[in-house]
């Protein structure tokens, strides 16, 4: 997670303007996958979206780094789309990295993608281990 924080601030610092743009309509566009509640068209988005800022780092080991992690954990990523709300709450925090970067606002990013990362973030009670379940086993 750190890694990811890491190139958070990286990429917003040094991302071109050619970047910024695409990244803001990436999100723009991804709207209908969130509305729609498309898993696999939100971890396609989603894959993208974090691919943008692995360049815009401009930092090609700790890119590298990343991916081989995600590839690691891979199968837990894809399950956790698959919990209530959590393609919204992605979508909000992507929005929050885009507004931080438009805004070169490293900070903000960082602590943005920090929560980002971390779904379990907040989590206090039963109610909350439920929402957090994928909708699959709910019934």
């Amino acid at each position: 997670m750190k890694k990811e924080v890491a190139l958070t601030r990286f990429a917003c610092e040094r991302m071109s303007p050619e970047e910024r743009t695409a990244i803001a309509e990436l999100h723009l566009n991804a709207a209908v996958v969130v509305e729609n509640e498309d898993e696999e068209g939100w971890q396609a988005v989603n894959m993208e979206f974090h691919e943008i800022l692995y360049r815009g780092s401009r930092n090609p080991c700790l890119r590298q780094e990343i991916l081989r992690l995600r590839t690691r954990t891979g199968a837990y990523r894809k399950q956790a789309f698959g919990s209530v709300g959590r393609i919204q709450t992605s979508y909000a925090h992507h929005l929050e990295i885009v507004n931080a970067i438009q805004a070169s606002d490293s900070k903000a990013a960082a602590s943005t993608i920090f929560l980002h990362m971390s779904p379990g973030h907040g989590t206090r009670g039963v109610a909350d281990i439920i929402v957090n379940m994928p909708k699959a086993l709910l019934g």
